[in-house]
């Protein structure tokens, strides 16, 4: 049989679907909405429940300008990568190289020898030392590192957090801007890595 409907009731019905599809979109979302927010909860308090590892102090020796040690553990400082201990640098005027990585770590040895120091440790790196953010009376020492440019921004491990001391030390010309040098993760490559040294005293 023919239909009967009208071009109003054919709109009508037109009206409907489109209502009945939009409110099921509007449904969906709102589940998703609704799974988000608890996975986010259930995530936040788990967190909370997580405790973290508590700060290791103590009186620090340094085994390079960005790796020191409180008793028996060697950390290693999170978000920098300082000149290597035997890596040179050059300097303007003159034509025999300078212990840049020795005096970097001369440095660092002389700031935190007999100051304490405050490790967090977060993970372990591949040499078995003790990934960490370290501190002296909570001034970060990656920060000074930086800032001093015996160290440079590690965007690997730091996401960019101390970019901005890296960018201040060479407009100052400090540390190894003062002449020229290669970043210690190109420096690396060419000069595997030498046994650990003794710390610095």
């Amino acid at each position: 049989m023919a239909s009967s409907a009208t071009p109003a009731d054919l709109a009508t019905r037109r009206r409907y679907r489109q209502e009945t599809a939009t409110t099921a979109r509007r449904e969906r979302l709102v589940s998703f909405l609704i799974i988000g927010a608890i996975f986010a909860m259930w995530f936040y308090l788990g967190m909370l429940g997580s405790t973290p590892e508590p700060p290791i102090l103590g009186n620090a020796t340094a085994r390079d300008a960005d790796t020191l040690v409180i008793g028996d553990e060697t950390f290693r400082l999170l978000g920098v990568d300082a000149l290597e201990l035997h890596q040179t640098c050059g300097r303007d005027g003159e034509t025999r190289p300078w212990p840049c990585g020795r005096d970097a770590m001369k440095a660092f040895a002389s700031y935190i020898r007999g100051r304490t120091v405050s490790c967090v440790p977060e993970a372990k790196d591949r040499y078995g030392r003790t990934l960490a953010r370290c501190g002296i009376a909570g001034a970060d020492l990656g920060e000074r590192l930086a800032t001093n440019d015996w160290a440079f921004d590690s965007a690997r491990f730091g996401l960019g957090r101390y970019a901005a001391f890296e960018r201040e030390a060479a407009n100052t010309k400090r540390g190894a801007w003062s002449g020229s040098f290669i970043k210690p993760w190109e420096w690396r490559p060419e000069h595997p890595m030498p046994e650990l040294s003794a710390p610095a005293t």
